[in-house]
């Protein structure tokens, strides 16, 4: 069943060629880091995404936690600091909110908490393939039923279909 699933991925990369365009998609795939999880992101507009993702931690307590983030990218900064060109590779700063159900207490952390993000990261979109390679900081301020700092991040893949 493996061999299949992986053929079946490879042959669906191969056959999108040059259709990806960065201005405008849906990307689905994973993130492992802390959380890990599922995400999903809509690009539109060049500088312009939404993404949001349904993950679960277990650094301490088991966790569920569902996250949206507005996403504003910046195509100069790599360029400036570290001399990088081209179109597909990109900073981003975002802001949204978080929902996390535990099932225990940590670190005087609540059970269940409503937070606000604000994640920063850097993609790489290739050119040939609809394909997006991440890595990305979060940092969480619960602020109900306690105020407390969190910070997350990971790297992660999606998978464009348009």
């Amino acid at each position: 069943m493996k061999k299949i699933v992986t053929i079946g991925l490879l042959i669906l990369i191969m056959s999108a060629g040059n259709v990806f365009a960065l201005d405008n998609g849906f990307g689905v795939g994973g993130m492992i880091g802390e959380p890990s999880g599922a995400t999903v992101k809509y690009i539109f507009g060049k500088y312009n995404a939404i993404d949001a993702g349904l993950d679960w931690s277990t650094w301490g307590t088991n966790a569920v936690e569902l996250h949206a983030d507005y996403l504003i990218n910046n195509y100069t900064i790599l360029k400036n600091l570290f001399n990088v060109e081209g179109e597909n590779q990109f900073a981003y700063i975002g802001l949204g909110g978080r929902i996390k159900f535990a099932d225990k207490i940590i670190f005087n952390n609540s059970l269940n908490s409503i937070g606000v993000r604000l994640p920063i990261g850097i993609s790489y979109i290739f050119k040939d393939t609809p394909i997006e390679l991440f890595l990305e900081i979060a940092f969480v301020l619960d602020v109900s039923p306690s105020t407390n700092f969190n910070l997350q991040g990971g790297v992660g893949a999606r998978y464009y279909f348009f």
